[in-house]
């Protein structure tokens, strides 16, 4: 009943994880393409709370679609100017307890990224908590 109430009775069951991530990452390409459109469309879309449930569920989610959703912050931040503080500090919870390898890497080539592009960055990571967070988990990573 809730699916047909939201418009979602036609879409097919998936088989397998692979086609979810598939059509996962083609959504993100999708919202990015409308972020695009029109600058507005990035503020309108952030009071619907849609970055935080997604940024909660972050280290669940495969590779491919964590890089999306990063690429969909860093057009707010670089091609907007705009800081999505709410959004980055969910991003920084991340860096507060033990993450898998793979979201740690992607992590990390985030905010290195972003911190190529313009020194005001660093002091933003820095005012975040991100810095520290980033210190914290070199000290708990295993030593090899």
């Amino acid at each position: 009943v809730m699916k047909s109430f939201i418009g979602l009775d036609g879409l097919p069951e998936f088989q397998n994880s692979e086609t979810l991530v598939h059509v996962e990452c083609q959504l993100m390409d999708t919202i990015l393409d409308i972020l695009k459109a029109h600058d507005a469309n990035f503020f309108i879309l952030s009071k619907t709370d849609f970055f935080s449930f997604i940024l909660l569920a972050f280290e669940q989610k495969p590779e491919q679609l964590k890089i999306e959703i990063l690429n969909i912050l860093s057009f707010a931040i670089l091609e907007l100017n705009y800081i999505p503080l709410k959004e980055l500090s969910l991003l920084v919870v991340h860096f507060q307890k033990p993450m898998d390898d793979l979201t740690l890497k992607v992590l990390c080539e985030f905010f290195n990224e972003l911190s190529l592009q313009s020194e005001k960055f660093n002091d933003l990571f820095r005012d975040l908590g991100i810095l520290d967070s980033m210190i914290q988990m070199i000290q708990i990573i295993p030593k090899n």
